[in-house]
């Protein structure tokens, strides 16, 4: 016998509109607030590797109208493929940026780095431009990068207002990409926030296996 429940027009309407809200806020949430995004490519190594699942930010773009910060990792949409592209802001408007085998050079001067437990990889040292201008006291920020042959060269360039200059971690020339660019402001989709899950995308070898292996080392750490 079916219950009163099921045959009250009441609780189907109720039942309704609970789905129809959830969707709603669950495509608010996506559109204006957070989405997940997968790295497919070593351009962020060692911040970012392949197999990486992360949760980025919309809102500061969406709603709070961010401007881009040094250091900041971002998402952004390539003007080129219908994809979105992870990279490092490492050039604000007014800068001066180049790369000389792989080093960055930014506004005439060539940044520092440190080498690391690797040969190829180690610690860079971006100190604010905009913070020195202003006569504030800015502490350097550090970034964890990568040079590995071929390394990536590109001439100076200027970057203009409404735009920036995003880098990757691992400053390689890769056929068909490249580690660093201009880019729009406009094109800025959101802000890089954590790493929710890690999966080894070759567990077993360079021809992978049925079994993922989960990298929890990688899980649940901040962006930075």
């Amino acid at each position: 016998m079916p219950s009163s429940k099921s045959t009250d027009p009441q609780y189907w309407r109720d039942y309704s509109v609970a789905i129809f809200a959830a969707v709603v806020a669950a495509l608010l949430i996506r559109v204006y607030f957070f989405e997940a995004y997968k790295i497919p490519t070593s351009i962020m190594r060692p911040t970012l590797e392949p197999g990486d699942s992360i949760f980025a930010a919309k809102y500061p773009y969406r709603i709070g109208k961010a401007k881009p910060r040094y250091g900041e990792i971002i998402i952004y949409e390539n003007a080129l493929r219908p994809e979105n592209l992870v990279k490092r802001v490492v050039g604000l408007p007014g800068d001066r940026v180049q790369l000389t085998q792989g080093r960055l050079k930014l506004n005439g001067q060539i940044l520092n780095f440190e080498a690391g437990a690797s040969s190829t990889c180690g610690i860079e040292t971006h100190i604010s431009r905009t913070a020195t201008l202003a006569g504030e006291r800015a502490d350097p920020e550090k970034f964890p990068v990568c040079l590995e042959p071929p390394l990536f060269e590109a001439p100076e360039v200027k970057v203009r207002e409404g735009q920036v200059y995003v880098l990757g971690d691992t400053r390689t020339q890769q056929k068909g990409k490249n580690a660093g660019e201009l880019i729009s402001v406009t094109a800025i989709r959101a802000r890089a926030a954590v790493v929710w899950l890690s999966i080894d995308p070759k567990p077993n070898g360079q021809g992978g296996g049925l079994i993922p292996r989960f990298r929890f080392d990688r899980m649940f750490k901040q962006i930075r």
